[in-house]
């Protein structure tokens, strides 16, 4: 849970609430809840190995 501001799909800076990491795709305009609060996701960068393969995703709330 740490503030930060990020671009959303559209190129608009807005502030991002939290970041999560998971290995599930996921897209913008998605929501997650955690602890009771509903989070709408602002963007998903896929990290990827060295092979090109994905990793993981970092997603913004």
């Amino acid at each position: 849970m740490k503030r930060k501001l990020v671009r959303d799909r559209t190129g608009n800076q807005v502030v991002s609430e939290a970041t999560m990491y998971c290995i599930e795709p996921i897209s913008p305009d998605d929501r997650v809840v955690y602890s009771d609060k509903e989070y709408a996701v602002i963007s998903v960068l896929e990290v990827v190995d060295l092979d090109g393969n994905i990793i993981y995703y970092e997603v913004d709330l």
